[in-house]
């Protein structure tokens, strides 16, 4: 008997002390970028949007650009840049640094020379905006009335004056206004449908260059390139992309059907998969709850639709494919025949443990023995994290709702949302399993 207590002593002792025994998890490499839905994960540079707010009398000159267009023709711009300018001065024989001036960096900003010139003609119209050259007549390619030679105009001639007095260069009084072209530039980044703008104050172009003809050049594709100095930088964090979107996002040449893996796109007929019925739930709630079924038609034809999709998945759901979903998930939480410092055919659990939930949910999965091999911890991560809240969003907008009304005689869902939130977890997980009977009831009554 002193034996058998002296060891539950030593584990207990080595569990407080050495909480991890032998081998570590995943856990601590990777919590830092995934947790929180990749709210620190870096953000992709190939995800942007940049917007030129462009002075309203360039219009005057016959600009034939397309403002939105040339905003998406942005190839890749530099972000802000800044240098400061320090200096070492005494302080009582102590050096101390002191700041004496910011410098704000140009930028290079490349842009797609497109068939249709649009951001050439961008640039022709800064050209005739700023500089009395860019507004005499371009020449074709053959005599004109007067006899001068192809590619020839009087204007530069060897004597211009002879036959023309008009201004050269740059010039405010002939060739454009005192206001600069443009009053701002704006690049966004986007991520996690959120963006972060920074804004360059009364920008203006240092250096223009047109690309280059190459005929051994096949697989490259004409660019330009402009140099940028600006003022001041503003920086802007509205958080979600909608209401506040940066000018000209997803208007034009931007597919805004919806995917066929969503529900309002059709789903899938599932519980817990993309596109299913959990999923077509949570929507639908979310539609409701933020308001956007009531305050838009297309919100509510999305909810409308998602609806009626919602339904013909729902009524597709059969008892064999709901068995396949529930081994599919198991299987993919586990991961056997792994000898990791001679540890062989071990079983290790794949899914963080975050919460109560999560944690019942991985007691499970390894307490199950049909498990595979070589399946991607990530993915299965975000699919047990997904699924619990749909489902916490399922039971929120059926079984609890009905309770809440019940109880206290009061429908609306923000509240009913609210009141769920502040709920213990065992009182949560009673409402979970309440609306997981209400599907099994309806799946035995079809």
């Amino acid at each position: 008997m002193a034996n058998k207590l002296n060891g539950f002593l030593d584990n207990v002792l080595g569990g407080v002390l050495n909480p991890k025994g032998n081998l570590g998890d995943f856990q601590h490499a990777a919590r830092l970028f995934t947790d929180d839905y990749f709210r620190l994960a870096p953000k992709t540079k190939f995800l942007y949007h940049v917007v030129f707010n462009i002075n309203p009398n360039v219009k005057t000159l016959g600009a034939g650009y397309d403002k939105i267009e040339l905003n998406m023709l942005v190839k890749s711009a530099e972000l802000p840049k800044f240098s400061m300018e320090t200096s070492v001065v005494n302080q009582y024989n102590r050096k101390r640094i002191v700041t004496t001036k910011i410098n704000y960096d140009p930028i290079q900003i490349a842009f797609h020379d497109d068939n249709n010139n649009t951001t050439t003609d961008m640039w022709k119209a800064y050209y005739k905006y700023m500089f009395a050259d860019g507004n005499y007549q371009g020449v074709g390619f053959s005599e004109d009335t007067s006899g001068n030679p192809q590619g020839f105009n009087s204007a530069y001639s060897l004597n211009p004056y002879d036959q023309y007095s008009g201004a050269y260069g740059l010039d405010y009084n002939t060739a454009g206004s005192k206001k600069r072209f443009f009053t701002s530039i704006q690049i966004s980044q986007l991520s996690r449908h959120r963006h972060f703008t920074y804004t360059l104050i009364n920008p203006v172009i240092n250096s223009w260059s047109h690309s280059d003809v190459n005929a051994s050049a096949a697989a490259e594709t004409a660019e330009s390139q402009m140099s940028v100095s600006y003022e001041a930088v503003l920086y802007h964090n509205p958080g979600t992309i909608k209401p506040d979107t940066p000018a000209g996002f997803a208007e034009r040449h931007y597919d805004k059907q919806f995917s066929p893996i969503t529900p309002a796109g059709g789903g899938s007929a599932t519980l817990f998969g993309a596109g299913g019925v959990v999923d077509g739930v949570a929507n639908i709630f979310d539609l409701i709850g933020s308001g956007r079924a009531f305050t838009s038609v297309g919100g509510f034809l999305e909810a409308v639709v998602t609806g009626a999709n919602t339904m013909k998945n729902f009524k597709q759901l059969n008892s064999s494919g709901l068995r396949s979903e529930a081994a599919g998930i198991i299987s993919r939480g586990l991961q056997t025949n792994v000898s990791v410092s001679g540890l062989t055919d071990t079983t290790f659990p794949k899914a963080s443990i975050e919460t109560p939930v999560e944690a019942g949910i991985n007691t499970n999965l390894i307490a199950n023995k049909g498990s595979t091999a070589g399946n991607n911890v990530s993915e299965q991560e975000l699919e047990i994290t997904s699924s619990i809240k749909k489902l916490d969003d399922f039971t929120v907008s059926t079984v609890y709702k009905s309770e809440y009304i019940n109880e206290y005689g009061v429908s609306d869902i923000n509240a009913i949302k609210t009141s769920y939130d502040s709920l213990s977890e065992n009182s949560k997980q009673t409402f979970r399993d309440l609306a997981v009977q209400t599907i099994k009831q309806e799946l035995r009554t079809k």
